[in-house]
C-alpha cells in the first residue's frame, strides 16, 4: 500500500522559482518507509529542487503550471534487494527513475533520495528547454517560409505519352496505324492539354498505300475515380501532311502529297502501374475535315473522307509530378 503525501513548499520554508507555478507531491510506499526518515526525505527533495526552474510542457498550449509527482518505492529487481526506486511523474507521464542504495543511516539514504530527485528534475528541465528551442526554430522557419515570395507556378505537371494508334477512315476500307509521342501538361483539378507528333501508315481505297504525318493539339479533362483508375474525356485537332502512294494527282494538284486535317472526341481509361507510370487506352470518334481526292497513274481515282474511328493505347510517364 502506498502512502501519499502532498507537500507544500511554503510549509517547508522553501521558495520555488516564480517562472512557473510548481506544485510538488511525494508518494512513499509502505515497504520503503522503514528505510527512510519520511519528514527528512520530503524536506530534502523540496530543498534539492528549489533552485531548479522546470518550464511547463511547451506542447501544451497556454500551460503555466508544473506538477512534480515523486514516487519512492522499494526496487522490484530481486538482484538488488537493498535499493529504492525514485520516480518522477507529471500529468500521468513518467519522466525517469533513479535507484538509490539503502546502505548506511536513514539520513544518508534520505540524502541519496533527494539527490536522485534533483537529477530527475534537472534532466526534465533540459529536455523541456531543448524541446522549446526546437519548437521555436520550427516556428521561425515556418514564418520565414511564409514570408518569402513563392516562385511562379502553373500548378501543372508534365507527362510524356508513347502511344500506339489505329483508325478506320470512311466507309471504303481505308485504314491507318502507327505511333505518336504526346507531351502533356496536366493541371490541378483535372484539365490537361497535350501536343502530339504522330506517324501513321495504311491502305487507301484503291489498293495503294497512304501516309499520315500529324501534329495535333489535345485539350481534355481527367477524372480520378480510385487511386488506381482514372477516366478522361477530350478532343483532338490534328493537321497532317498526307501522302498517297502511286498517285499522280492529289487534291487537284500534281504530286503525291497534300494537307489534311481531322477532329475527334476521345475517351480514356487510365490504369496506374506505379506512382509515376500509367497505362492509358480508349476510343476516338471523329472525321476528316476535308476530303482528299486523288488520281492514280492507271486512271483509277478515289477519295479519302468521312468518319475517323480510332483507338489509342499509350504508356504515360510523369516527368514532373503535379505540385
Amino acid at each position: 500500500m502506498l502512502a501519499a503525501v502532498a507537500v507544500s513548499c511554503a510549509a517547508l520554508g522553501v521558495t520555488l522559482p516564480a517562472h512557473a507555478e510548481t506544485a510538488l507531491a511525494i508518494e512513499i510506499a509502505a515497504d520503503a518507509e522503514a528505510e527512510l526518515d519520511l519528514k527528512l526525505v520530503r524536506r530534502l527533495i523540496a530543498l534539492e529542487i528549489a533552485d531548479v526552474d522546470v518550464p511547463p510542457d511547451p506542447t501544451r498550449e497556454g500551460a503555466t503550471d508544473v506538477v512534480l509527482f515523486f514516487r519512492v518505492l522499494r526496487s522490484d529487481d530481486p538482484s538488488q534487494p537493498d535499493t529504492l526506486s525514485v520516480e518522477l511523474w507529471e500529468l500521468g507521464v513518467l519522466h525517469g527513475s533513479r535507484r538509490v542504495s539503502t546502505g548506511g543511516s536513514e539520513r544518508l539514504t534520505a540524502r541519496r533520495v533527494g539527490q536522485a530527485a534533483a537529477q530527475l528534475v534537472l534532466n526534465l528541465r533540459k529536455r523541456r528547454l531543448a524541446l522549446a528551442r526546437r519548437l521555436e526554430r520550427e516556428a521561425l522557419a515556418r514564418a520565414r517560409a511564409a514570408s518569402e515570395p513563392r516562385p511562379l507556378s502553373l500548378g501543372a505537371g508534365l507527362s510524356l505519352d508513347a502511344a500506339a494508334r489505329g483508325a478506320l477512315v470512311g466507309s471504303d476500307g481505308a485504314w491507318l496505324s502507327g505511333v505518336a509521342l504526346e507531351p502533356t501538361l496536366r493541371f490541378e483539378g483535372g484539365p490537361r492539354v497535350g501536343l502530339g507528333l504522330g506517324m501513321l501508315a495504311g491502305g487507301a481505297p484503291s489498293g495503294g498505300g497512304w501516309r499520315w504525318y500529324e501534329a495535333s493539339l489535345s485539350p481534355g479533362y481527367e477524372l480520378t475515380s480510385t487511386p488506381r483508375l482514372g477516366f478522361g474525356v477530350g478532343a483532338t485537332l490534328g493537321v497532317a501532311a498526307v501522302q498517297v502512294l502511286r498517285a499522280t494527282e492529289v487534291a487537284g494538284a500534281r504530286g503525291t502529297t497534300t494537307l489534311g486535317a481531322r477532329a475527334a472526341l476521345d475517351l480514356r481509361l487510365d490504369l496506374r502501374l506505379s506512382p509515376h507510370t500509367h497505362l492509358s487506352m480508349g476510343p476516338e470518334l471523329g472525321a476528316l475535315l476535308t476530303p482528299i481526292d486523288y488520281q492514280g497513274a492507271a486512271g483509277d481515282s478515289g477519295t479519302l473522307s468521312g468518319l475517323w474511328l480510332g483507338a489509342r493505347l499509350a504508356l504515360r510517364v510523369d516527368a514532373t509530378p503535379m505540385p
